[in-house]
């Protein structure tokens, strides 16, 4: 699989398992899809330029580790630029019929009824299927705004309680619900 890649070394995978590869020296955030690899953020040159503009366009100075969010934002360490470069919208994003932010997948895998009130699937706004220090930073980052622009899904409590902003109530019953994992809904 490194044919075609220079020194491969950061890997995600998005839920339409795509995989997501950082070339180190290559300059480049390559995606594997069907067996075919494209650049995706990247011109395979030295240094740092190009925030703004088109990813492909960039010069990244040693990518290094990546990641995935659940609104298919790519996040590259960018080593050498001391920089966290973020490029939207470019990996799959779930299926979310019923707007609730959860996707409709994990909800029919743990037969959840979006109508029904579940704090644990809540608190897990990554989606990832347990409620983690991920999910209180992601709430965090948000502190203080309202709901929208902020998720809903940030706006913790049953919802007679909501009120419409991510403030210290949301982020403590996030912290109730630390470590269970979502599999524990009803």
């Amino acid at each position: 699989m490194t044919a075609g890649l220079n020194y491969p070394v950061g890997v995600t995978v998005d839920i339409a398992e795509n995989v997501y590869i950082s070339e180190w020296t290559g300059g480049r955030v390559r995606k594997v899809s069907g067996g075919v690899i494209s650049t995706i953020a990247g011109n395979g040159t030295c240094c740092f330029s190009g925030d703004g503009g088109a990813a492909t366009s960039a010069a990244l100075w040693g990518p290094f580790a990546i990641g995935v969010d659940g609104d298919g934002n790519l996040y590259v360490v960018d080593y050498w630029a001391n920089r966290v470069r973020v490029v939207y919208g470019v990996a799959s994003v779930p299926l979310d019929s019923d707007g609730d932010g959860y996707p409709d997948a994990l909800e029919i895998t743990l037969g959840k009824n979006p109508n029904v009130y579940c704090p644990v699937m809540r608190a897990d706004v990554d989606g990832d299927g347990v409620v983690s220090i991920l999910d209180l930073r992601a709430a965090a980052q948000v502190f203080g705004r309202s709901v929208p622009p902020a998720p809903s899904r940030y706006d913790q409590g049953a919802p007679s309680v909501r009120d419409g902003s991510v403030n210290i109530l949301d982020l403590s019953m996030m912290g109730f619900q630390f470590a269970k994992h979502v599999s524990s809904c009803p």
